[in-house]
């Protein structure tokens, strides 16, 4: 690997033992083969290291790492200070390239951009597509396609992370010299690294809206799905920094809205609390009318299993009497049949 590779892919790998071969597999079969692999192993606790060297199959392209568990963002910074290609990209170890995405996305940078991502399409955790336009993510997505149509890449960029992962980012080297690596975000580490450098230079950044050319997993255990309050407040903090680094805003004006916010935040959580009181003690007056309801109807019904029960006994206490009466006549004609004088006629009835 003496000569310098065109582009340089990076794999973040985290506890991923079911899905990393199949995104391996997805950069080693690309059409556009001028590339290197560097697979990270922050630290997994699972056999997702083991799984991803048979996975390399000795590929010279390719080098494995290990470390301890250092986070998505240091790991990718790791990975992207080793890369020797011109061209970076990043792919998590449980999403996949479509076979042709490298060559593609070279072929419309040229001169012109430094940073392209991609749209997606979603697939679920047995790798299947969905295809639902009603499902949540796809909505969510679609409505940031929207504006990115409506006022280009950048705009869009603003209103939603359309480009969903750090696995559609494709990006010149040089450009981390300008804008810096990955910062330390849970939830909007991509989404935040997309905004610096469209910002930086917004000509030079675009989007290949309507054309998928990589699959995005949701399989249960993605980031997006886990701390939707700490992720809603990492999304404040991100804008904050943008208005500051990048528009100017004053310091003290982000403050004093941090402030509104938070007030606003406190008091729609005080005025929901007291909403789910009252939905609660309305609820509970609604249960004890029911019980009562309940139970006059368990108490009506008991009295007419009561008078059924009567009347069963009634109608058993006759039939125990038709019984006797039968045995009785029983008995009677018995007797009869065994008199002497029924024997002693019984030649004068065959005549």
């Amino acid at each position: 690997m003496s000569k310098s590779p065109c582009v340089s892919v990076v794999i973040p790998a985290y506890r991923h033992q079911a899905f990393i071969a199949e995104a391996i597999d997805s950069v080693l079969r690309q059409s556009f083969n001028d590339l290197e692999l560097i697979v990270i192993d922050d630290g997994s606790p699972d056999d997702t290291a083991a799984v991803a060297e048979r996975a390399l199959a000795n590929d010279p392209r390719a080098r494995l790492l290990r470390q301890d568990n250092a986070g998505s963002h240091a790991t990718i910074n790791r990975g992207l200070s080793m890369a020797r290609g011109e061209w970076v990209a990043i792919l998590n170890s449980d999403d996949r390239y479509h076979p042709d995405r490298l060559e593609r996305l070279l072929a419309v940078a040229g001169e012109a951009y430094d940073f392209l991502v991609s749209d997606l399409r979603l697939i679920d955790q047995d790798g299947g597509v969905v295809s639902d336009p009603g499902h949540w993510f796809n909505t969510m997505i679609e409505g940031f396609r929207q504006y990115a149509r409506a006022d280009g890449p950048v705009a869009g960029l603003l209103y939603g992370n359309y480009t969903a992962s750090t696995s559609n980012f494709f990006f010149r080297r040089a450009l981390l010299d300008r804008i810096g690596g990955l910062r330390e975000y849970r939830y909007v580490v991509d989404w935040e690294f997309a905004l610096r450098a469209a910002l930086e230079a917004p000509e030079r950044f675009t989007y290949l809206i309507d054309e998928p050319l990589f699959d995005y997993r949701l399989h249960g255990a993605n980031t997006i799905l886990s701390g939707a309050l700490r992720g809603g407040a990492e999304i404040e903090r991100m804008q904050r920094g943008i208005l500051r680094e990048r528009f100017g805003v004053p310091r003290a004006l982000l403050a004093a809205m941090h402030r509104n916010h938070r007030h606003l935040r406190r008091h729609w959580r005080e005025l929901g609390e007291q909403r789910v009181e009252r939905f609660v003690r309305d609820r509970e007056a609604d249960v004890a009318l029911l019980r009562d309801a309940l139970d006059l109807e368990s108490s009506t019904r008991q009295q007419e299993v009561a008078l059924l029960k009567a009347k069963l006994a009634e109608r058993e206490a006759a039939l125990a009497a038709r019984e006797a009466d039968l045995a009785a006549h029983k008995a009677e004609l018995a007797a009869i049949h065994a008199s002497r004088s029924w024997r002693y006629t019984r030649i004068l009835r065959k005549k």
